[in-house]
This record gives C-alpha cells, sequence and structure tokens, in this order.
C-alpha cells in the first residue's frame, strides 16, 4: 500500500496495548471478545490502550518501509492463544 495511509480495524473493539517495536515502528491490538487483532508497522497512532473502537475508527497511518514510498502492513488475528489466517477472515 502507499505509506501514510489511513489503518481502520476490521471489527470493532477495545484497544488492548499500543507499543513501539524498534525496526517495525508502532503496533496496535485491539481485542474483540476472544480474538485479537494485531497492526503493525505504523508510523503514527491516533488510540491509546482501553479506547472503545469501530471499524470506522482510525487506528494511525501505514509507516514506509524504503526510499520507494512503499508501505507494509503487517495484520495477524488470534484467537486466545492460537494464531489463525487472516486471509480466512478478510474473505468475508
Amino acid at each position: 500500500t502507499d505509506c501514510n495511509v489511513p489503518v481502520f480495524p476490521v471489527f470493532g473493539g477495545v484497544v488492548s496495548k499500543v507499543f513501539f517495536i524498534k525496526g517495525s515502528n508502532y503496533a496496535v491490538i485491539i481485542r474483540h471478545g476472544n480474538f485479537y487483532t494485531v497492526y503493525q508497522n505504523l508510523a503514527s497512532v491516533n488510540v491509546s490502550a482501553g479506547v472503545d473502537v469501530k471499524p470506522t475508527t482510525v487506528l494511525g497511518n501505514t509507516a514506509c518501509m524504503n526510499e520507494d514510498n512503499v508501505a507494509r502492513l503487517h495484520f495477524e488475528i488470534w484467537q486466545d492463544l492460537q494464531k489463525l489466517d487472516p486471509r480466512v477472515w478478510l474473505a468475508r
């Protein structure tokens, strides 16, 4: 995707954690009951822990990975402690 593009949650939920990972920029974890979604490689973050979010809430903006102005959003879905294939969920 392009750099500095808004990132939205795929489902409503509560922000569980916002943190910085050296080399991977900011990450946001959202709790949706016993499911979690992870959004990583954000240049900026617009939410904080404990905030309720909807699919229309801007979590932050994508970060550029190189001089080619290309951004890569790292996205994960977890159910409890099991990592799920996000392609199955995004196809719904």
